[in-house]
Parts: C-alpha cells; sequence; structure tokens
C-alpha cells in the first residue's frame, strides 16, 4: 500500500508542476529553482528536475518515475497461504484466542469497526469478491478485495468487524486503497493508519504511538488522545480533533492538514519548516520558500512541522 501513496503523490506532482511552469513562477531562474528544490524535497530525492523547455520536463519526469504511478490493487493485498478465501455473503463467525494486535487491509469495500454485543471478536461481510478473516500469534488479520471503481459498487461491499467495548490492545494496523474505513471507538499502544485512495474515519481513538499516511485520501479522527503523534500526507486531508500530549510531528507535501488541539497555543514549542506551502499555527502564519522558525514557549510538549507545496493549520481551544 506504501507504493500506492508514492504513486499517487508522484502523478498529483506532475500536473502540479507543469501547471507551475506554465505559471509566472517558472518565468525566471529563482522560480526555476524553488521548483526543483520543491520536486526533490516532495519526492525524497527521487525526481531531480533541471528546468527547460516543457516537453524536456514531462520526458525528465516520466522517466525518472517510470511505472511507480500505476497501482493494482490485487497485488496490493497479499492473501495468506492455508486460510479460506471467502466470497459472497459471509455470516457472522467468532474470532477467537489472545488477541492483542489487529491487521486489516482493504481495496474496493467498506469496513466498520464496530462494538461487540458481548466479549469476544466476530466477523460477518457482505457483496466480497475475497476476504480472509483469520488469528494468528494473537493477531486478528482481516484481507478483503473486490475490484471496481464506482462508489455504488464499493459502498454495498461491507464488511463488519465487531470489538469487544473497551478492549485495549498493543497495536492496530488499518490500511485502505479504494474504499473506506468506518471506526465508532479503538484503544491501543500503538495505532497505524494509511488511507491511499480511501477514507478512515474514526470518532474516538486512544494510543501511546498514532501513525497516520494519506496518499490522494482521507483521514479524519474525532475524539483523539495519543501521546506522541505522526502525520504525513502526500495529496490528500488529514483533520485530527483531540489532544496530543507529548510530541506531534506532521509533513505535508502537496495535501492539506487540519488540527483541533485542546490544549492552548502556550503548551507546545514548534519546529517549523515551510517551503512553497502554507502553515498556520493559532493566529501566526509562516510562508515563503525555504523557510524555517523555531518557536519556543518553555513547553513539555513540541509539535514539528514540514511543509513542502501543501497547508497546515493548527488551532486550539
Amino acid at each position: 500500500m506504501k507504493r500506492f501513496m508514492k504513486g499517487c503523490a508522484i502523478t498529483a506532482l506532475i500536473f502540479v508542476v507543469l501547471g507551475l511552469i506554465l505559471g509566472i513562477v517558472a518565468g525566471n531562474a529563482r522560480g526555476r529553482i524553488a521548483i526543483q528544490d520543491a520536486v526533490e524535497a516532495i519526492t525524497g530525492g527521487r525526481v531531480r528536475l533541471q528546468l527547460g523547455g516543457l516537453r524536456e520536463v514531462g520526458d525528465d519526469l516520466m522517466e525518472q518515475i517510470g511505472g511507480e504511478g500505476y497501482y493494482d490493487i490485487e497485488d496490493a493485498i497479499p492473501f495468506a497461504d492455508g486460510y479460506d478465501i471467502l466470497e459472497g455473503d459471509v455470516e457472522r463467525y467468532a474470532l477467537t484466542g489472545d488477541i492483542r494486535n489487529l491487521d486489516i487491509e482493504i481495496g474496493g469495500c467498506v469496513l466498520y469497526l464496530e462494538q461487540s454485543p458481548d466479549a469476544d471478536f466476530y466477523l460477518e461481510a457482505k457483496n466480497m469478491k475475497s476476504l480472509q478473516g483469520y488469528v494468528e500469534g494473537g493477531t486478528i488479520y482481516v484481507k478483503a478485495l473486490r475490484n471496481g471503481n464506482i462508489w455504488d459498487e464499493i459502498k454495498n461491499c461491507e464488511i463488519t468487524l465487531y470489538v469487544p467495548q473497551g478492549v485495549y490492545l498493543d497495536s492496530a494496523d488499518m490500511s485502505v486503497g479504494a474504499g473506506s474505513i468506518q471506526i465508532e471507538e479503538l484503544y491501543a499502544g500503538e495505532i497505524s493508519l494509511e488511507a491511499g485512495a480511501g477514507e478512515i474515519t474514526a470518532q474516538r481513538l486512544q494510543a501511546d504511538t498514532l501513525d497516520m499516511s494519506v496518499g490522494a485520501g482521507l483521514i479524519e479522527v474525532y475524539e483523539l488522545e495519543a501521546r506522541q503523534l505522526d502525520g504525513e500526507v502526500g495529496v490528500g486531508h488529514l483533520y485530527l480533533e483531540g489532544n496530543v500530549t507529548e510530541h506531534g510531528d506532521i509533513q505535508c507535501s502537496m495535501g492539506s492538514v487540519e488540527m483541533y488541539l485542546e490544549m492552548g497555543e502556550e503548551d507546545y514549542n514548534y519546529a517549523v519548516e515551510c517551503g512553497m506551502g502554507s502553515v498556520e499555527i493559532g493566529g501566526r502564519a509562516y510562508s515563503g520558500l525555504a523557510r524555517e522558525q523555531y518557536v519556543d514557549n518553555g513547553a513539555a510538549r513540541q509539535i514539528d512541522v514540514d511543509c513542502a507545496m501543501g497547508s497546515v493549520e493548527i488551532y486550539f481551544d
């Protein structure tokens, strides 16, 4: 799934760069240098431009990117040997054992994480093409795939995983390609959320460490409680409401980030690096090429922001 997110970001990057080149910003040497630096930063040095004519730029981008912008969802979800692959409607069944972890990978369907009626975990589904749900080594694995890019097809393919109320897991790792994950509540030591071209919405999350990656999709989290927060956005959108008690690290390439924190602006120190994008923290704005600034409020908490060509907005109660 990581390969897909890189593909989304780089594909969008092609159009952004070509648009910028056609604009005024590429009309002078300084503008061209700024674009070259931003492209290299966004792609981690994997794409480097020498801006000349428009045709040469397009050829240069495609040559360096190669096939990475193409994504086969079937290749991205490896089904496990030794477990049944279910199709159609799947009646509710129990997932038993000493469950400490969740590992979920889906594409082309919708997964609901809901409260169990008792102390056990259950799984059910409808209109499935391929589904695996099993327990191994204390981990529940859910792998699901349905090819199709029409939303009506995606939303009619449903999986529901029932989790006992208030259970605190060691870890939960969830990723979605095209499709959606809807979380009622989730508590774990480590939570990882990854949205490629799909979306993840969580009504309540509590974690020691929360790691989020957005490709061209969307992640929304409400009632958040996390000690350590790491968020990475390609060309999508990340929206957060809640509390970060120790450290937050936000990296935004060409997408957007909105955060609404329960603590005050003075409760954090800030390290901000802003390229061609914009950063707003409380009532203070940061923008401009390669501008870096550190704000020391003498606080015990810190938020680091690195924004290349997108936007990051952080607000406080």
